[in-house]
C-alpha cells in the first residue's frame, strides 16, 4: 500500500505510529520539579522519592517520558526532558536515609533534603524509592540558541 492510497492523514497517522514508542505511548509521565530534572539530566541524580500514600504508577524495567513541572518561582514551563527508566522500586522510611542517599537523590546534604522534603511534603515518613537512569540517546538537546546546534548540558 503506498501513500497515495493512505491519503495525507492516514499517510501521517502511518508515520506517528511506527515511531511512537509503544511502552510510552499510554504511560504516566515522570513528573519532577525543574531542578530535580536537570539534575537528572546532568547526572547529579539517580533515584526519585515519592510518599508511599499515592499510588506507586511506575514500575521496574519500563521507560516513561521524563517531565518537570511548570513552576511560577522562578517562571518556567512543563518541560519535556526525554525518557528515564526504572531500573528498581522499593519503599523505605525516610528517617533511615543516609547522606549518600541524599546525594543519589541530586541534593548536596541530608539537610537540604530534608528541608524539601518537609517543604513539600510534610511529615510524610514513607516512600517509595525509584533508581532512575536517562536513556542516552535522549540526553543531546537542542540548545536554546540554534546557532549553537546541540548540547549535553540543560
Amino acid at each position: 500500500m503506498t501513500n497515495a492510497h493512505l491519503g495525507e492523514v492516514g499517510a501521517r497517522a502511518l508515520w506517528r505510529a511506527a515511531t511512537t514508542y509503544p511502552e510510552t505511548r499510554t504511560a504516566p509521565a515522570m513528573n519532577m520539579p525543574h531542578p530535580l530534572a536537570k539534575a537528572l539530566v546532568a547526572g547529579r541524580k539517580t533515584e526519585h522519592r515519592i510518599p508511599s500514600r499515592y499510588k506507586l504508577r511506575w514500575r521496574a524495567g519500563m521507560t516513561y517520558p521524563l517531565v518537570s513541572l511548570p513552576s511560577a518561582d522562578p517562571p518556567l514551563k512543563r518541560r519535556e526532558w526525554g525518557l528515564v527508566s526504572v531500573r528498581w522500586v522499593r519503599r523505605q522510611d525516610i528517617a533511615t536515609m543516609t547522606p549518600e542517599d541524599a546525594k543519589c537523590e541530586g541534593f548536596p546534604s541530608l539537610d537540604a533534603f530534608g528541608e524539601y522534603w518537609g517543604n513539600r511534603f510534610g511529615a510524610e515518613l514513607q516512600a517509595w524509592v525509584l533508581a532512575l537512569e536517562l536513556e542516552t540517546d535522549t540526553a543531546v538537546l537542542l540548545h536554546r540558541h540554534s546557532e549553537k546546534r546541540y548540547t549535553t548540558d540543560p
